[in-house]
């Protein structure tokens, strides 16, 4: 987030134009990184439609919190210490906002494992194994690729049309 308030001239340039296309398109990629494997995990932290619920509300609940804080201390942060302070405050909010979301995952309770008791036995993934099966999921494909170019592309296109006074002298 910080490198889009560093441009690469001091002045409105082409090259500021690209720059700033550049780590737009990288910076909502990332957020599309993390947003759609986060929204997509909803299913494994939550067995009920309840707990899904819960955590669904609780996941927005602290988004709101963190756009109307940062909307809050934007103009401050810039005044007092500039862009690449309001940057970085910004992202530290953002990162505290959907780590909040961990407080308020259910308890999972494990079974007691007995002799009477059945036990399901996982196997286990390395990092490679499990990302190359991963990749071989189609389905998952798809929607991670369509989301992650709907993302992109409309997030970009806002940013760059709000923010077209940038590049005019």
């Amino acid at each position: 987030m910080l490198l889009l308030w560093t441009p690469l001239t001091a002045y409105p340039s082409l090259l500021n134009a690209l720059y700033f296309l550049t780590m737009t398109i990288v910076f909502y990629t990332g957020v599309s990184l993390v947003g759609v494997p986060y929204d997509g995990s909803l299913p494994e932290m939550a067995a009920t439609a309840a707990e899904r619920v819960r955590l669904s509300m609780w996941k927005n609940i602290f988004g709101i919190v963190g756009v109307l804080g940062g909307a809050v201390i934007t103009s401050i942060v810039y005044n007092q210490w500039g862009a690449i302070s309001m940057g970085g405050v910004l992202g530290t909010l953002g990162v505290v906002t959907v780590g909040l979301t961990l407080l308020v995952l259910p308890k999972r309770i494990r079974p007691a494992v007995g002799s009477s008791a059945k036990v399901e036995v996982i196997a286990s993934m390395s990092f490679w194994q499990s990302l190359r099966a991963t990749l071989r999921n189609r389905k998952f494909l798809i929607l991670c690729s369509s989301t992650i170019r709907y993302c992109q592309l409309n997030r970009s296109k806002a940013c760059l049309l709000k923010n077209c006074l940038i590049f005019k002298g």
